[in-house]
Parts: C-alpha cells; sequence; structure tokens
C-alpha cells in the first residue's frame, strides 16, 4: 500500500476498493460506475429492518440539487441548527433514508439519529491530525478534511472532534461535500469562503447545501450567507 493517502489506505482497510474520479485538489469521489453497481447489488431485503442497518446509518446533510422524484421525501431531523437526513453506507455511496422507509421500521427518530452519530464517531476516530491538509488558495489559508469514508462533513456534529483534528480555538466551518470539511480562519473574508464552498459544492452531483459555521472553540452555529447554490 505504499504511496497511498492515509485516507485511501482507510477505505481500503474498511473494503472499499471501488473505482474513484480524481476531482484535482487532492479530493476524489466514487466513480458513476461504481456507485451503480453497488445499488444494484442492494436488495430490499437487506434494509427490511432498523436492526439490518443499524450499524451502516449515518447522518448526511441536504444536498443541493433536488432529490429524484423517485426517491420520496427524505427523512429529516434538526441536527446542527439545519435539517439533517441520513444515509445507509452502500461503499462508493450513501443510500438517502426515505422518510417512507423510516415510518417501515418504526423505530422514534432519535433512536435513529443516536446510532447515526455514533457510527459516524467511531469513523472519524481513526482519524488524526496527518489527515488535515493545510493549503493556500488566493492568499488565504485553509485547512481540509478527507476521511475517505464519506464522513468529513460529520465532524461538525461533533465539536470535540473538531478540536481534535483542527485544534483549538474559533474557526470558520463548512462541508461543501459529504467527505469534505473545510476549516478558515475566523478572520477569513466571508464572501471569498462562500465562494470557495459553492466551488467545492459544484463539482459534486451530491454537493451538499450546508450553511457556513461558526466554532468559538466548544459550540458549532450555523449562520446562513449569500450563496449561488442556496
Amino acid at each position: 500500500m505504499a504511496g497511498l493517502t492515509r485516507a485511501e489506505k482507510r477505505r481500503r482497510a474498511a473494503g472499499y476498493d471501488h473505482a474513484q474520479v480524481d476531482l484535482g485538489n487532492g479530493m476524489v469521489q466514487a466513480s458513476p460506475a461504481s456507485v451503480m453497481a453497488a445499488l444494484e447489488r442492494l436488495g430490499p431485503e437487506s434494509i427490511e429492518t432498523f436492526e439490518d442497518v443499524k450499524d451502516r446509518i449515518v447522518p448526511m446533510f441536504p444536498r443541493f440539487r433536488p432529490m429524484p422524484p423517485f426517491a420520496g421525501e427524505p427523512m429529516t431531523v434538526t441536527m446542527a441548527g439545519v435539517a439533517m437526513g441520513f444515509g445507509l453506507d452502500v461503499g462508493p455511496a450513501m443510500l438517502v433514508v426515505a422518510d417512507v422507509l423510516h415510518k417501515a421500521w418504526d423505530v422514534p427518530a432519535e433512536t435513529i439519529a443516536d446510532a447515526a452519530v455514533a457510527n459516524a464517531r467511531r469513523a472519524v476516530a481513526t482519524c488524526g491530525k496527518r489527515d488535515v491538509i493545510k493549503q493556500e488558495i488566493d492568499g488565504t489559508p485553509i485547512k481540509v478534511l478527507q476521511t475517505g469514508l464519506h464522513l468529513a462533513s460529520t465532524v461538525l456534529l461533533m465539536p470535540d472532534e473538531i478540536v481534535r483534528l483542527f485544534g483549538p480555538g474559533p474557526k470558520v466551518l463548512t462541508a461543501p461535500m459529504r467527505d469534505l470539511l473545510v476549516a478558515f480562519e475566523p478572520t477569513v473574508d466571508l464572501a471569498f469562503a462562500v465562494w470557495l464552498r459553492d466551488e467545492f459544492a459544484s463539482m459534486d452531483p451530491n454537493g451538499l447545501a450546508a450553511p457556513m459555521y461558526a466554532f468559538d472553540g466548544a459550540m458549532v452555529t450555523p449562520f446562513f450567507v449569500g450563496s449561488g447554490l442556496q
């Protein structure tokens, strides 16, 4: 496994061997062919009850593009100040948990949310500061996290992990993709931060409609600023 990034090693250790597409700037995503193959292998009996999926469900921010009509209305709860959905890890992609599926499971939303955050937390615990990449774009310093497990955005639900991975102190944060969390200095030009968020989100068919977040060192608070994608 020489020459692989830490995120790639983590992805392979988790059993993910699907093809990926290089988006540039060190970012990757699963190839469309690998996503379709995974969905075709997923049978309805594998998601029939919550017990079937409780170890694979994770929080998912809503994407800025509308879901296709056949997908149904997604299940949502309020987390991190926004309407958060849930996804089932199927390897190269996340299968959105529809409201009709939640009703079929007949399990309280709190139970699903608790399991989802716990699953994400266990996966994020395998990441370290070496996974946070420092970059500079147009003279603006940023720190970027990709986990290789589709879960960087869920770190916004874990203030303690923000401190562990990005260091203490105030920050401006955003998650334009499911596996991309970007941290800015608290003094960042917000117009630039929003532009960069939207540039990243537009590169991904599942780009997220996440707000900007202010982190004061202990608490994460969303604040909405202008965006061409919202």
